[in-house]
């Protein structure tokens, strides 16, 4: 008995909530896509706010036009219902058919912008006047006591054409550019048809599809409304927290360049000095000693001349590595520039505690390291420094 097309399953005040609920939505539809920026989507982002505007207000007119409602100028009727019906859904196939087969441009007057929407505030005024003072103009598309005329189901099943040219057009876009936007209207304008189908089966407006045609509706409505909301606002937020993350990242590494080395991510120069000085004072409150260490590889130039530069550079970086791997956590390793590196040990007992170090910095650079299916031995020369005896600044422990 629910499908049979003569039981009342839809009252007037059911149809008063959808359709409240479904000009919320589209005017929604038009405050994200006329107050966002939806990028290289801006143009076709103000068809959309601009279409569903006039939709929105078309649905307005059709609201109070249903059958049970007080007059709205003229007597409620189900044909008045069906005309502004008709006019706000072809409205909305058009502006989504538009936006699926044409790249707009953003419009880059803001005579453009609203000349959009002077268009979308007159045309649904321009129907309204037409249907509630010229309705004889209109075509006929309910009869009482027969239901449904030809013209109304014909321009139903024209609606169907329109939204399927517009799901296929936003199929080719979601299979090209794998947007998110796209699917969501694909989406849309597939329910919508869904829709469309119920509207050319009701011979009583109260029945049970145009129940599920009201729903469809909203569903559809809600789907385009993601679809700008994600576009208009939450993509380019998402757009400028990537944005805001990079610019930090290029900030930290600009920062982490500015005292290392690039090569062998070490400390450079700048930051050596630093470490030095630091040790010194250190060396001065606990009135232990310290040492800086000017370490050289021995015929470094050879392995660039004979396996290249980019053979010299992972050397050096497993160099670095080894190195480091051999002193302790309170002691620092830099790389002065090219084949040199500086070491800084603190906390020194006297001048004999280095040479147990250096031993095995040069035992961990002894053993073979394999570059590029090479084996390679490195040696290297070390002069030593120590505070206080050669000096107690960084230039002099540096040139001692």
């Amino acid at each position: 008995d629910f499908l049979k097309q003569g039981v009342t399953v839809f009252p007037v005040w059911m149809h008063t909530v959808a359709e409240l609920v479904a000009v919320a939505v589209a005017l929604l539809v038009f405050a994200v896509c006329w107050h966002t920026d939806a990028g290289d989507r801006s143009g076709n982002a103000l068809i959309i706010g601009c279409g569903f505007l006039a939709v929105g207000l078309v649905d307005v007119a059709h609201l109070p036009s249903y059958r049970g409602m007080p007059d709205f100028v003229t007597a409620a009727h189900p044909e008045k219902a069906i005309n502004f019906w008709l006019t706000a859904r072809y409205l909305a196939a058009f502006t989504l058919l538009a936006v699926a087969w044409r790249d707009w441009p953003v419009p880059a007057a803001r005579r453009g912008r609203y000349g959009l929407l002077g268009a979308a505030l007159v045309l649904p005024a321009l129907v309204g006047w037409l249907q509630l003072y010229h309705p004889a103009l209109w075509p006929r598309t309910f009869e009482d006591g027969r239901g449904l005329t030809s013209f109304k189901i014909a321009a139903e099943y024209g609606l169907i054409a329109l939204m399927s040219l517009a799901a296929v057009g936003f199929q080719r876009r979601v299979t090209r550019e794998r947007r998110y936007d796209a699917l969501d209207l694909r989406t849309a304008a597939l329910i919508t048809i869904l829709g469309e189908l119920c509207f050319t089966l009701y011979s009583n407006v109260n029945d049970v599809f145009q129940l599920l045609g009201h729903a469809y509706k909203i569903v559809a409505y809600l789907y385009i409304y993601r679809a700008v909301f994600v576009a208009g606002v939450r993509e380019p937020y998402a757009r400028l927290r990537v944005e805001i993350e990079e610019r930090r990242q290029a900030e930290q590494r600009i920062e982490f360049l500015a005292f290392h080395d690039p090569l062998t991510e070490l400390p450079n120069r700048v930051l050596a000095r630093d470490r030095v000085e630091r040790a010194i004072a250190a060396a001065h409150r606990t009135q232990a000693g310290m040492a800086l260490l000017y370490l050289d590889l021995d015929h470094f130039k050879t392995v660039n001349d004979s396996l290249g530069h980019g053979a010299g550079d992972r050397l050096l970086k497993t160099v670095a590595l080894r190195l480091r791997a051999a002193l302790r956590e309170t002691d620092s390793i830099c790389r002065q520039g090219g084949d040199e590196f500086l070491i800084v040990l603190g906390e020194l007992p006297d001048t004999a505690a280095v040479k147990p170090v250096i031993d095995k910095l040069m035992a961990a650079l002894v053993q073979p390291m394999r570059i590029d299916g090479q084996e390679i031995a490195t040696t290297a020369s070390i002069g030593v420094a120590h505070c206080p005896d050669d000096g107690t600044d960084f230039d002099t422990l540096l040139q001692k």
